[in-house]
């Protein structure tokens, strides 16, 4: 879109230069709200900053200045895809281009399921606004991207909680963004604003889909740092997250088990049959089969990755699933392998599940096994 001058004499909408590419910066647009606050960038520099790798900082912002294996660090995943149900859903949308055009549009955009040429919209605009949707038009054609994402609440949550989150890109969504916490202890977890996180993203049609998952991590120097010790914790993790609780906890978060198989599996052993399984035999099998798409995922160097609940925009269920696996490695670090399969052999998954929710004071697991919300 690189104009002369002028060409930014005789249209308002243009507005000084970018020192990133030259090209001449969008203001007083309906894609105002993208560029950076003094306008230092032009729309497209700016959403390649935000929708190429969304916002990450430039180190890691610990919230606590010492990791030790008594301090037990949590870092989450929560993954969102953007729909805006305003429009039709074969319209291209987004405080990006796509919904910029439709509103140039008017009426007639409304109707459209795909965005004209520049040639076509002529037939209905102006020459003042032919003007301005001929520079997004072709902003649009060098980063068709940029018709998606509503980058507005991003920055302002990215910019409120910077100690604690950030955004960024995900490949494995269709048109969304991942939010991610800087590694923080268990109880920080807690006094993150995350009702007024998922109220926002929730007010600019961001959507926690069947399709997006909540990955919890979980530091692994906070385990027992013996080899053998090491290995009955992990194998424990295995055996209450992916051969005993599995289906319950798919239940508990209304999550599809097919779903979860494909992205958070459960390992398919016979109960019975552990007692005959050393705990690095169970390890080896579970990565054998599943590798990083096990409820548990061990391949990580640093973390433990819980992968088996569904993305939420509720805060209640977000802090059960955080007080689930803050429980579950407590557990897994307290017993020994053959004592907690001793513990386990012959109850019902739910009621026991219930009971160490209870022994353990998970207040927000609690009230979602009884119902309560």
């Amino acid at each position: 879109m690189t104009t002369t001058s002028a060409d930014a004499a005789t249209y308002s909408f243009y507005g000084g230069t970018c020192p990133v590419c030259g090209d001449s910066i969008v203001v007083g647009s309906p894609f105002d709200a993208l560029l950076f606050p003094n306008g230092e960038r032009c729309a497209l520099c700016a959403h390649e900053i935000i929708t190429g790798h969304m916002y990450k900082p430039s180190v890691y912002q610990f919230q606590d200045s010492v990791m030790s294996a008594t301090n037990r660090f949590f870092g989450v995943e929560l993954e969102y895809e953007y729909r805006d149900t305003s429009l039709p859903v074969s319209t291209p949308t987004g405080y990006g281009i796509g919904r910029s055009l439709v509103t140039l549009l008017g009426d007639k955009g409304e109707q459209l399921t795909s965005i004209p040429s520049t040639s076509k919209a002529a037939k209905v605009l102006s020459s003042s606004d032919l003007a301005l949707y001929a520079a997004l038009r072709n902003l649009l054609d060098r980063d068709e991207s940029m018709r998606f994402i509503d980058t507005i609440p991003l920055w302002e949550l990215s910019s409120l909680y910077d100690d604690y989150i950030y955004f960024k890109h995900d490949g494995s969504l269709h048109n969304g963004v991942e939010l991610v916490t800087h590694p923080t202890t268990y109880i920080r977890m807690f006094e993150v604003g995350w009702g007024d996180i998922f109220k926002k993203l929730e007010q600019h049609n961001y959507h926690a889909l069947t399709s997006c998952g909540l990955h919890i991590h979980v530091t692994r120097n906070s385990l027992p740092l013996s080899v053998g010790a090491t290995y009955s914790t992990l194998a424990n993790l295995i055996v209450l997250t992916q051969v005993v609780y599995w289906r319950a906890i798919c239940d508990l978060f209304n999550r599809s088990t097919s779903q979860a198989d494909r992205f958070a599996a459960s390992l398919d052993v016979n109960f019975n049959d552990l007692k005959s399984i050393a705990p690095k035999q169970l390890i080896d099998r579970q990565m054998r089969a599943h590798h990083r798409y096990s409820a548990v995922n061990l391949t990580n160097d640093s973390t433990v990755e819980f992968r088996i609940f569904p993305s939420t925009l509720e805060e209640n269920k977000f802090f059960a699933a955080l007080e689930l696996v803050d429980m579950f490695c407590t557990i897994a670090r307290e017993y020994s392998y053959k004592k907690l399969l001793k513990l386990l052999d012959g109850i019902c998954s739910f009621e026991s599940l219930q009971q160490f929710a209870e022994q353990y004071q998970k207040y927000y697991l609690l009230s979602l096994m009884k119902g309560k919300w």
